[in-house]
């Protein structure tokens, strides 16, 4: 039960994490000639949706008792969304806070939350668990933030928006994120992986896949007339996000149930858009 509260809440705190942002954004998105879809909505039904949003995200958990630590993330997940987007402190102006707080509520604090309600503290050694998650989520949040942030450097100049993009040359980001950020997540990825699956084969497995798939990605770029595309930064998503899910639910039928097969069957077919990213990405 705790896990499908965590499923919806964290849908609909994702939603309003969104939503807020989108709101605050109206005038720069305007300036900018972006498209908000928020700024499309009637203005006496926008602060009503946001009270919503707010209510239902927090409901599911008012079913059911948690743990003082979950509710301590959760309480930070809404002020680093509120700081990042909401005057008077939109931090996302900021140049060095508005990479630290996307860091953490974009992934990093939900995967703490995830780890924390399935109450299984059966591991070697659990609070180094907890300290490689926090390490792996940041640092793959500050690569998306990075590129994100490159790829938007044309819209903030327009809204006058300060971000490191605008205020460092693209290709020292570029570097930074080749030789610092991507070589750290994977370490922790990896580390993860072996501490939290108990040296088990299953690690290992998780672990050779992984490799795999970053040898693909250094291969890959020599036949392509475009080798530094910022694409590729983003292919180490593709893992976490179709591959992973694939091979623990593999995993999980050969050695424990060959139904899960049906589970990974399920999956596919709700997320159609998964296997057509992937071929994309072949």
């Amino acid at each position: 039960m705790p896990c499908i509260l965590m499923l919806v809440s964290s849908i609909i705190t994702a939603s309003f994490g969104f939503y807020i942002n989108d709101l605050f954004d109206i005038k720069d998105d305007a300036l900018a000639g972006k498209h908000n879809q928020i700024g499309l909505l009637n203005k006496a039904y926008r602060i009503p949706l946001l009270i919503l949003l707010t209510l239902l995200s927090i409901a599911p958990w008012l079913l059911t008792n948690i743990d003082l630590h979950i509710k301590a993330l959760l309480i930070a997940q809404y002020v680093f969304f509120i700081g990042y987007s909401a005057p008077p402190f939109r931090l996302k102006k900021n140049k060095i806070f508005a990479l630290l707080l996307d860091s953490l509520y974009s992934g990093t604090l939900f995967y703490i939350i995830a780890l924390l309600v399935t109450n299984n503290n059966k591991y070697v050694h659990p609070y180094l668990v907890y300290v490689l998650l926090f390490c792996w989520g940041f640092s793959k949040g500050l690569r998306n933030i990075l590129l994100h942030v490159i790829l938007d450097k044309e819209n903030d100049e327009k809204s006058d928006t300060k971000t490191l993009a605008t205020h460092l040359p693209l290709y020292k980001i570029l570097n930074f994120i080749s030789y610092i950020i991507i070589p750290l997540e994977v370490t922790f990825f990896v580390l993860l992986m072996w501490f939290l699956l108990l040296n088990s084969k299953a690690a290992l497995f998780i672990i050779i896949g992984y490799g795999c798939f970053l040898l693909y990605l250094l291969v890959k770029p020599l036949f392509l007339k475009d080798k530094h595309g910022l694409i590729t930064f983003y292919r180490l998503n593709d893992f976490y996000e179709i591959v992973l899910p694939g091979l623990i639910l593999l995993m999980l039928a050969y050695t424990i149930d060959y139904r899960y097969l049906i589970i990974l069957a399920i999956h596919y077919i709700l997320f159609p858009r998964v296997l057509l990213k992937l071929k994309k990405a072949l």
